[in-house]
């Protein structure tokens, strides 16, 4: 994941947090084209869970991320979990238990 991703999926979460309803549904429909993609989408949410300068942005990221994954008894029981790369697994969750030691607010 390049700077420009982690920059251009932070502008999308923005624009899902402005009262303008155009500007929303294109945040909306740019996120529903990224979501083919869930690998990439959930690397670069994770990051910025950790590198954004902004709360909501960062809430935005781990609702995304919650409403990807099923857990089901401290389990990810999700298909999509499953597929993804050992690789990608061990930086998602390193980015989330830093997100989770991090974050004072």
């Amino acid at each position: 994941m390049s700077t420009q991703d982690l920059a251009m999926i932070e502008q999308i979460l923005k624009g899902l947090l402005l009262p303008d309803n155009n500007a929303r549904k294109e945040a909306e429909a740019k996120l529903t084209s990224l979501l083919a993609n869930k690998e990439p989408l959930c690397l670069c949410l994770s990051q910025l869970l950790t590198t954004s300068n902004e709360l909501l942005v960062q809430s935005y990221a781990a609702i995304i991320i919650r409403k990807l994954f099923i857990v089901k008894d401290d389990e990810i029981s999700s298909d999509v979990w499953k597929s993804f790369k050992d690789e990608s697994k061990t930086t998602i969750k390193a980015n989330l238990l830093t997100a989770l030691t991090k974050t004072t607010d």
